[in-house]
């Protein structure tokens, strides 16, 4: 076996453990702040919030350090070992903290969950596209692992929840100690052309960065993620309790909800295979807009439907939409900005801009949760979708679009 192909199985199997270990805390987390901690859906709202305005902070920093040396494993190993303190910060940390000093452990949980999963899972994110490069395999073929690990995860996940609420985050502290070693055996030292481009000691000065967040297709493409990316994400944070009401019981709700996050991750592992191509033939911008008019779909049927049917039918489809985003995110990422910089734009433009939006939006839509209900918010939010999608299709760069980036014309 030739070292790309064994470097590609390493970096695989990498991303599947680190996803995997994390399924079980994140997919079911309001659902566990609401049965075991006990608070009500503002404060759930509040938390989430928060967890987003600490992501916020973090990804710039790991943007500049990932785009400042390259492929080495400096994030990579401090989001590793955060990971293997999943367990002891959520059993003796966090939930006592939660009950006695709520705001304190608010914001000690979101620096944790920020450094450990929000900004965690961009950097690996970031470093996979970047890795990809170096072997010419497209980063879709990385990150399809990464779903198979959240699919892994979450087949038990309910389960393991009803038999305790803490059995999650045990695994998920076991399974990080296993990323150690593979982060370790990362090497790639490759002297081509494609490695100039994204592992330059030199690359990312401070006027190249100023020049890209300030320029019209950064500015365009961060309303497209505010629009589309934060409402995605604030729709799924407590997604789980809403779902769990149109069963006989919670118990049985939380199983059968797992099954179907795991079905959303194999579909996940299949579309990151196929898209690629698919994103190729209609270009990155049309694979954005695509996802914007599934996501508005999706969530009008989620706030129309009284049937567990036709929730439990709607579950996995976030499974085609997320692939199909992050393919045609860092693709379009790939084709308007300038390579040294896809790191700080993906974990500025992207991640830390749609964390500013949800920690803004959480607690207005976990009000509306509350006055409203889940159903008529949900319908309320495929509006808001639909109708950023709309103006991004005048806003988004083209990719046979002549500009002038950087004082360069590309």
């Amino acid at each position: 076996m030739d070292i790309l192909k064994k470097q590609y199985l390493n970096i695989s199997l990498l991303i599947f453990l680190y996803v995997f270990s994390w399924s079980g805390c994140i997919g079911l987390l309001a659902l566990w702040l609401d049965r075991v901690v006990k608070i009500n859906d503002s404060k759930i709202g509040l938390i989430f919030g928060v967890n987003a305005i600490c992501a916020i902070i973090i990804q710039p920093i790991y943007g500049r350090v990932m785009d400042r040396y390259g492929l080495k494993k400096h994030i990579l190993y401090i989001v590793a070992l955060i990971s293997i303190l999943m367990y002891p910060f959520f059993k003796f940390v966090y939930a006592p903290m939660i009950v006695d000093h709520l705001y304190t452990a608010i914001i000690l949980g979101g620096v944790y969950i920020g450094m450990g999963w929000a900004a965690g899972i961009a950097a690996f994110e970031s470093y996979m596209d970047k890795f990809s490069d170096t072997i010419n395999k497209e980063f879709g073929s990385i990150r399809m692992w990464g779903s198979l690990g959240w699919a892994a995860g979450s087949l038990f996940s309910g389960v393991l929840f009803n038999l305790s609420p803490y059995y999650n985050f045990i695994l998920g502290s076991v399974v990080s100690m296993l990323t150690i070693p593979l982060i370790y055996n990362i090497n790639i030292r490759l002297k081509t052309t494609t490695e100039a481009i994204v592992i330059d000691k030199d690359v990312v000065k401070k006027v190249l960065i100023k020049e890209t967040l300030l320029s019209r297709d950064f500015i365009h493409f961060c309303f497209y993620v505010i629009g589309i990316v934060c409402i995605m994400a604030v729709a799924e944070q407590q997604f789980s309790r809403y779902f769990v009401t149109f069963f006989s019981t919670r118990e049985v709700g939380a199983s059968i909800f797992g099954y179907l996050s795991t079905l959303q991750c194999v579909i996940e592992f299949f579309m990151f295979f196929l898209l690629p191509k698919f994103v190729n033939k209609i270009g990155a911008r049309n694979g954005l807009l695509l996802v914007g008019l599934i996501v508005t779909t999706r969530m009008l049927f989620t706030g129309l439907t009284d049937s567990y049917i036709v929730i439990s039918i709607l579950k996995p489809i976030y499974g085609i939409e997320i692939s199909l985003l992050l393919v045609s995110t860092f693709k379009y990422i790939s084709e308007v900005f300038d390579k040294s910089v896809n790191s700080s734009v993906y974990l500025i433009g992207y991640q830390a801009v749609s964390q500013v939006s949800i920690a803004i939006i959480s607690p207005i839509v976990g009000y509306s949760y509350l006055e409203k209900g889940f159903g008529a918010t949900y319908i309320y939010l495929s509006v808001a979708v639909l109708a950023f999608t709309l103006i991004s299709f005048f806003l988004l760069a083209k990719k046979n679009e002549v500009k002038i980036i950087y004082g360069v014309q590309q």
